[in-house]
């Protein structure tokens, strides 16, 4: 009975293994690639129609590098970069299926958060929504929300 019952737990903890393994290549290949800025959304005003975007970029490395090109026109380009990492959301967190933090190496002054709450300096933080959509949190403290399409 010993024996039968030290199978069953060692086969448990193979299945445990086995799915976790299973969903690491989705959850990075959720976020490699380029990302392009789609909308800009802003809480305290309706969001405008007419609102020229800017040429605003991540690009996400299967090395957990990452780059950021802002271009506000020919004369202003502003360029980012760092590492990221990423890991699932909280099941109670229905709007999220992933987080993402970056830790800028240039570029700081790109960065778009809310300050203090737990917010380090020199770190983005972002998700992916549910609807498969990377967003920043800036929106949560009034400041605009940046929502990007994978290209």
């Amino acid at each position: 009975m010993k024996y039968l019952f030290t199978i069953a737990l060692m086969g448990c903890i193979l299945l445990i293994g086995c799915n976790n393994e299973d969903n690491l290549p989705t959850l990075f290949s959720s976020i490699e690639g380029e990302w392009e800025l789609a909308e800009v959304r802003f809480q305290w005003e309706p969001d405008l129609d007419d609102l020229e975007l800017p040429l605003d970029e991540y690009k996400f490395n299967p090395d957990n590098t990452f780059s950021r090109t802002r271009e506000f026109d020919v004369e202003v380009t502003q360029f980012g970069k760092g590492t990221y990492v990423i890991e699932p959301a909280h099941e109670e967190d229905v709007n999220a299926l992933y987080y993402v933090t970056l830790n800028y190496e240039r570029g700081e002054e790109m960065i778009g958060n809310c300050e203090g709450g737990g917010y380090e300096e020199g770190k983005e933080y972002l998700f992916i929504s549910s609807e498969k959509r990377l967003r920043n949190t800036w929106g949560e403290c009034d400041g605009p929300t940046y929502v990007y399409n994978k290209k």
